[in-house]
């Protein structure tokens, strides 16, 4: 008995391009090929996913129910605090200003390492 094989076919129609990147590049690719400079904007946008993934580790671990506690606590779905511990996106405003108030020493530590917390 032979084991069974997969056949891909071929649309004909190319592929779409993931709107979603592992990493930041310095450049990306522009229409008619040409490169240009990431802006801070996008710059800072692909470091963020990474900071908030350090962020929401240190905050609420790594076990099996870091994810969870996570979506609780924020009030997002399961998949984005997934995507969160995953670094694959960063948070928005709100969960940043929730970040920032509800666990002062943990956020300053990882988005503002050089500043001393004072003893309230």
């Amino acid at each position: 008995m032979s084991s069974p094989r997969l056949h891909l076919a071929h649309s004909g129609q190319p592929s779409q391009a993931s709107a979603q990147t592992g990493c930041s590049n310095e450049f990306r690719v522009i229409q008619g090929g040409r490169r240009r400079r990431r802006s801070d904007a996008e710059v800072m946008k692909a470091d963020l996913a990474i900071l908030w993934q350090r962020f929401v580790q240190n905050v609420f671990g790594y076990g099996p129910g870091a994810r969870t506690d996570t979506a609780i606590e924020f009030g997002c779905t399961l998949q984005t605090a997934c995507n969160w511990h995953d670094g694959v996106v960063g948070p928005m405003g709100h969960a940043v200003a929730h970040a920032s108030q509800a666990f002062p020493d943990e956020y300053d530590a990882v988005f503002r390492p050089d500043r001393q917390r004072r003893a309230a």
